[in-house]
């Protein structure tokens, strides 16, 4: 079968429901940079999926990749202005995180310089 036949569209998007499915269990795993991996990929291919970038979203704030976090859901609104409360919940921890990350790395490097 050829890439553009109904058929294999349809297979196409069951495989790429199946490894966002695995990306949900990826993230409760802390398998954070398989689900990177995994959800760029569908995104190169489609890049209108919200579910995605939001997964994606999810993992770049556990791995303290705030720039890309924020990026990944800002698309998200983008793609899919109903999950602005899912995002909004996000982007809060993410900030609280930041903020708590810089704080220990300030108390850190206090008495270095």
């Amino acid at each position: 079968e050829k890439a553009w036949d109904v058929p294999w569209l349809k297979l196409e998007k069951m495989a790429n429901t199946l490894t966002l499915n695995y990306c949900q269990c990826l993230l409760r795993m802390e398998e954070y940079y398989e689900v990177i991996e995994h959800t760029t990929d569908i995104i190169n291919q489609h890049p209108g999926v919200a579910k995605a970038y939001y997964l994606r979203g999810k993992a770049h704030k556990e791995v303290w990749n705030e720039a890309e976090a924020r990026q990944d859901f800002s698309r998200v609104l983008d793609l899919d202005p109903g999950m602005k409360k899912a995002v909004k919940k996000e982007l809060a921890v993410l900030s609280m995180r930041m903020e708590e990350k810089n704080q220990e790395d300030k108390n850190t490097y206090k008495g270095m310089f």
